[in-house]
């Protein structure tokens, strides 16, 4: 955003930039949820294995940096990260074409599944 405001091209103003920066600061919990829960049910060695097999794969594949071919757009949906794109950008005011609270809805319903999965597990094993 520094870089952005210093070459001039930011567009937003302070209020729809604050709002998106707080939606992707919080949008980090359900990541988080992920990573604890990948770390629970695998070793410390394999772990970050497979934690880039969930992650980069759902970047790419939730459309964030390019569109996708039309035939693999619906399965944006199974992606986090295509959630958290849709909330972000619906909080600094952009249109999108899913409900904000749905989205937002979603993440939450991740970090408590997958948050709590990992929490019990740990309980369990130590």
């Amino acid at each position: 955003m520094v870089i952005a405001l210093v070459a001039g091209k930011l567009t937003l103003s302070a209020g729809p930039l604050l709002a998106m920066v707080g939606v992707l600061v919080f949008g980090a919990v359900p990541f988080c949820a992920i990573g604890l829960f990948i770390g629970a049910f695998s070793s410390g060695n394999a772990s970050p294995a497979f934690a880039n097999l969930v992650y980069l794969p759902g970047m790419w594949l939730s459309g964030m940096f390019f569109p996708l071919p039309k035939v693999m757009e619906p399965w944006e949906v199974i992606w986090p990260a295509y959630h958290l794109n849709r909330t972000a950008l619906a909080a600094a005011g952009m249109q999108v074409d899913s409900n904000p609270l749905i989205t937002g809805g979603v993440l939450v319903g991740i970090t408590v599944l997958l948050g709590g999965l990992a929490i019990r597990r740990l309980a369990r094993s130590g």
